[in-house]
């Protein structure tokens, strides 16, 4: 049979997978690695993310290993969410690049050493500004986005993101019923969830109510359409509750109000190595 892709001339690809563990990984994997071992090419996989390429352990993948892996959650190939470029950079440029020294000449001397003429990197937004620096030093990279946030642009969805959705659909619909239940000893529950800019995570915690559930559905308090302020998202409480009896309410983390103030307050808790702040629960 005649392969249906046009195979590159590239002869080996290197596949890594960075940032948390997400169902969806390994069925990236497999895809990415039958298609090059269908045209021909070999396959290797990267062990525990860029702490792998750095330190030079890589392992052939054949057919066999990518059996059974639909299923499978996590990656057969390990990840390191540790991995940052704090851990093998000294800086940043200042149009944020990350500054390799000389660890970028030891992932070189890797990549040579195992004649890889390509990479599929699969990760979130620190995995993949990882990938985009090695592009720019010349690497060829294939970049897959993995977030569970769904929310970048030109993408059907995520391969993080279904998972997630439909784990939070029949969580919150149990949580709803368990309120229902016993109103007088709950009569207001939050589920915070993932999202820190986009809601799409949020937005899942209806998706397991049925068409005459609709009645239970929670009180979304979306990134993208943020209370006026604190006393505003009280008083929206409080009217549900005032209606219904009850109030579940799904709360993105570190919930920002509609003037761009945090409503766990406004100093973060820390930053991480891609100058991200972590502000304190809503």
């Amino acid at each position: 049979m005649d392969s249906p892709l046009s195979c590159p001339a590239v002869r080996r690809i290197a596949i890594l997978t960075g940032g948390g563990d997400c169902p969806g990984l390994n069925a990236v994997i497999r895809a990415a690695a039958r298609d090059a071992l269908f045209c021909g090419m070999e396959v290797l996989g990267v062990e525990d993310g860029f702490l792998g390429l750095i330190e030079g352990r890589v392992r052939l993948l054949s057919e066999a290993d990518l059996t059974g892996l639909i299923n499978r959650g996590g990656t057969i190939l390990g990840s390191n969410n540790k991995a940052n470029p704090a851990r093998f950079a000294a800086g940043r440029n200042p149009d944020g690049s990350i500054i390799f020294k000389d660890v970028r000449q030891q992932c070189y001397e890797n990549l040579k050493k195992h004649h890889v003429g390509a990479m599929v990197v699969i990760g979130g937004d620190g995995t993949l500004t990882i990938a985009n620096d090695f592009h720019k030093l010349g690497i060829p990279i294939v970049g897959v986005p993995k977030t569970i946030d769904n929310d970048l642009p030109d993408t059907d969805f995520c391969p993080g993101y279904p998972s997630i959705a439909r784990y939070l659909g029949t969580a919150m619909r149990d949580a709803a019923f368990d309120t229902v239940a016993s109103p007088q000893i709950y009569p207001v529950k939050f589920m915070e969830v993932m999202g820190r800019d986009a809601g799409w995570v949020a937005a899942a915690c209806t998706a397991g109510f049925r068409e005459d559930e609709q009645d239970m559905v929670p009180l979304l308090l979306l990134p993208e359409r943020a209370p006026a302020s604190t006393h505003a998202a009280l008083e929206a409480i409080q009217r549900d509750v005032d209606d219904r009896g009850y109030s579940v309410v799904v709360v993105p983390e570190t919930m920002r109000a509609g003037d761009g103030s945090h409503v766990g307050g406004n100093e973060p808790e820390y930053v991480d190595p891609f100058g991200h702040p972590y502000y304190a629960s809503t």
